[in-house]
Formats: C-alpha cells, sequence, structure tokens
C-alpha cells in the first residue's frame, strides 16, 4: 500500500503545476534544483514547496543546454 500525503504530488502534477514538461521536472530534480522524495513508484513532490518556489519567482531554464563559462 502506497504511503499517501495530500501535500505530495507526482512528477505529471509538478509538471503542470510549474508549467514545464515531465523532462524538466525530472531534469532540475538531478541537478538539485526541485526537492524530491525517490519511492518505489517515483518521485514525489510537496505542493507546498513548489508553490513557495513559484511565490518567490521560480523560472525554468531557458531551452537548449546551458552555455559553458
Amino acid at each position: 500500500m502506497k504511503d499517501t500525503n495530500p501535500d505530495e504530488i507526482t512528477v505529471g502534477q509538478a509538471a503542470k503545476l510549474l508549467g514545464v514538461h515531465r523532462a524538466t521536472i525530472r531534469r532540475r530534480t538531478l541537478s538539485g534544483d526541485l526537492p524530491a522524495r525517490r519511492t518505489a513508484y517515483g518521485l514525489l513532490f510537496r505542493r507546498s514547496v513548489l508553490e513557495r518556489m513559484l511565490a518567490d519567482g521560480w523560472k525554468p531554464w531557458p531551452m537548449g543546454r546551458p552555455k559553458k563559462q
């Protein structure tokens, strides 16, 4: 049985909330930019944390690969 917390959302729900593609959510999570909890069912995100990030002005990276400095 899954441990569910009503504040936790899936990758797809997080992508919809932030207005980005699911791949962007996964990429930003791997880079450490988005906090997530790994489960046997996949990544789970705290809705309240993502909403706070949006309120603080969070923006997705520009398209394409980051430029080397």
